[in-house]
């Protein structure tokens, strides 16, 4: 079971309707969007391509500015202190400084907030040798593969203690065993810390492993078509977990409703432009 349906809330999405202006007039690309996360809860959102995925990560994020007459709806966070409201947010690119060192990427949030040289070097280093990335301190981005910036990014991110972690397919664009060794690093790291995570990956198997929860999104307009509860235990391994009889029967579940998603979703596009 997961523990954590018994904290508090610590993201609440009410009743998100957004619309997007075009040529062709309004598209509502979300229509009523419910979502509780709870206080250091792992949950994952998968859905079918274009769907909405990372224009809700935006609107969370408030990365994307919403019109009046384009958003409905409310996204609140539980913030701890209203002193340091700490969000978190990493891309499938990594976004690592070029002109800066591994270290100095890894150290340039707790500069901004203006935390000591010396208690800033003691935790970059830390965080370098927490992830395998020691002996690179002094290696600039170009000289390190993609799976080794994207750690980078990663502990640039945690180090900051934020409070709420948005991940938008953070691998989707590394290779299958670059992938799995960053999947286990990120549960390892979440079990750790207990940091409320969102995390978009068009993955199912991903959406699996990492999640406590698993939120299927519907096609555009979107809702919430279903949430599944992962129930295998952590410290949970991404070698393992696949094994599992849970994996397996939410695997089968969540392939089944998204596969009919798409398929209903091409049948509809192909209606439209008179093909079918």
């Amino acid at each position: 079971m997961n523990s954590n349906l018994s904290q508090p809330d610590k993201i609440r999405i009410q009743r998100v309707r957004l619309t997007f202006p075009s040529e062709a007039g309004p598209v509502r690309v979300l229509d009523g969007i419910d979502l509780a996360i709870k206080e250091g809860e792992f949950v994952t959102v998968i859905g079918p391509s274009g769907c909405g995925k990372s224009t809700l990560m935006n609107l969370v994020s408030k990365t994307v500015e919403h019109a009046a007459d384009q958003f409905e709806g409310t996204i609140d966070i539980a913030w701890r202190s209203n002193a340091a409201h700490r969000l978190g947010y990493v891309l499938q690119k990594d976004t690592l400084l070029p002109w800066r060192t591994l270290e100095a990427n890894v150290g340039v949030g707790l500069e901004i907030m203006g935390m000591p040289s010396h208690e800033r070097e003691a935790q970059v280093q830390s965080w370098i040798h927490r992830v395998g990335l020691a002996g690179f301190e002094k290696s600039y981005p170009f000289a390190m593969s993609g799976g080794m910036r994207q750690r980078a990014n990663i502990i640039r991110t945690l180090a900051c203690n934020p409070e709420v972690v948005l991940m938008d397919e953070p691998f989707g664009a590394l290779d299958a065993q670059t992938r799995m060794t960053l999947q286990q690093l990120l549960i390892d790291l979440w079990h750790a810390a207990k940091t409320t995570i969102l995390f978009v990956t068009h993955d199912v198997e991903e959406s699996i492993l990492l999640g406590n929860r698993v939120v299927l999104m519907s096609r555009r307009p979107a809702k919430i078509h279903r949430v599944f509860d992962i129930d295998i235990p952590h410290p949970r391994s991404v070698i393992d977990a696949r094994v599992a009889p849970a994996f397996q029967d939410a695997y089968r579940e969540i392939w089944k409703e998204l596969k009919g998603d798409i398929e209903l979703s091409q049948l509809k596009n192909s209606a439209a432009k008179g093909i079918a």
